[in-house]
């Protein structure tokens, strides 16, 4: 085959090769999506073939504007263009398998193999990262001259973890269930899953941007060709009702009701009925684009891509409101950029106007003002207005500050 070929060929050429290999839908629809974000960035940069180039071209890009939290993001964008480098070259996809390391040497190697073969009869997906990270705790208890599972307490256990070797969050994902096993199958002398030490999951604080940057960057897109109307009644969407990026991309024409001015869909991530009122300033939008936009006749759903002939991705949302953000000149340094923070961003300014959490519970379509929580960045002089007085020392407490003081004096 040529070096190089039309981007949409290509991506059909693996796309076929994955349907023959019997992989799972959900794989073959992460790489559909993926190749749609590519075929966006083709568009966009005005390249209609692919090259190896290209892809690495692509892959910089990815590099510079996703701020992805670790390698394995990273490494599922270079699969998708390895697979189109192999394609150009009219050879077989085969992956590059690394040999797998060797679990770590203890005197519990037997203990380490029968968690493995458990693990892998409970079609546990992750099994053997599971038993490497078991493998090196056990050879920290043998460093700490415990060669029997017995002798383990839950001193041990804390001072190994207190001493840094294993990622604190390993003992609550892969130490404390292994724990929990080796009780059930009488290696240790009761449960000792009970005391092991865990960390707390960490809640990312979501992006936040204030209402002055919002209009910034709504005002940084070029309304006048008629992807720049789509976009800016994309990302209005976003920050006026709180839509996410998957509801605004499968929004249809029946959703919408000019007449009595609202929204009504019903949301792909909770699947609960939402209505939304439309503001004059988001109906102007809508019409502004579908009364220029060429969309045939049969189309349901409002927004597409470039050419009009495909539905536009959640991908492409995120890249436009990314663009708009960086025109913009808005620093997003240690923030994320996306109608999620645009989310975010209308659900804070919502509360710092005085509604309550109800109110943005409302909004943003969901059940639970627990999880509006979430969304909601509330500034420190708030939190201040929040706190609970310190109740004065008492008993054994107060004796001991009154001797501390005395000291001191």
């Amino acid at each position: 085959m040529p070096e190089t070929s039309e981007i949409e060929a290509v991506i059909k050429i693996v796309m076929s090769e994955m349907a023959s290999l019997g992989y799972s839908d959900t794989t073959v629809a992460d790489f559909k999506h993926r190749y749609n974000n590519f075929v966006i960035y083709c568009a966009e940069n005005s390249i209609e073939k692919y090259t190896e180039i290209v892809g690495q071209q692509y892959l910089e890009y990815i590099r510079r504007t996703r701020n992805l939290r670790s390698k394995d993001g990273y490494r599922a964008f270079k699969r998708i263009i390895a697979r189109l480098d192999y394609a150009i070259k009219g050879l077989p996809w085969k992956p590059c398998e690394k040999p797998l390391a060797p679990y770590t040497k203890s005197v519990f190697d037997d203990i380490v193999l029968m968690y493995e073969k458990y693990l892998r009869d409970k079609k546990v997906p992750d099994y053997y990262r599971r038993t490497h990270i078991v493998s090196r705790f056990l050879k920290q208890i043998e460093q700490n001259n415990c060669s029997n599972l017995r002798n383990l307490d839950a001193k041990l256990i804390y001072s190994i973890f207190i001493g840094g070797t294993l990622n604190p969050d390993c003992f609550r994902r892969y130490i404390k269930p292994f724990l929990k096993y080796a009780h059930i199958y009488d290696f240790t002398n009761g449960d000792l899953s009970l005391v092991c030490p865990v960390t707390k999951r960490k809640h990312t604080v979501p992006s936040v941007y204030t209402p002055e940057e919002v209009e910034r960057a709504l005002a940084s897109v070029d309304r006048e060709a008629v992807n720049g109307k789509r976009d800016f009644a994309i990302m209005l969407i976003a920050a006026r009702l709180g839509l996410r990026a998957g509801d605004i991309v499968k929004l249809k024409f029946e959703n919408i009701n000019f007449n009595d001015s609202t929204i009504r869909i019903v949301q792909s991530k909770t699947k609960k009925q939402l209505k939304l009122p439309m503001s004059d300033e988001v109906k102007n939008a809508l019409h502004d684009y579908i009364n220029t936009a060429k969309q045939n006749e049969q189309d349901k759903y409002v927004f597409h891509t470039r050419f009009g002939n495909k539905t536009i991705s959640g991908g492409a949302v995120n890249i436009l409101v990314h663009k708009a953000f960086t025109a913009a000149g808005i620093d997003s340094t240690s923030k994320r950029v996306g109608p999620h923070a645009l989310r975010a961003s209308l659900a804070t300014a919502l509360l710092n106007e005085g509604n309550d959490y109800a109110v943005v519970r409302d909004i943003l379509g969901h059940s639970d003002i627990q999880v509006a929580k979430a969304y909601v960045k509330t500034e420190i002089e708030k939190l201040r207005s929040c706190a609970i007085p310190t109740p004065p020392a008492s008993g054994n407490f107060a004796a001991l500050l009154t001797k501390t003081v005395g000291r001191g004096t």
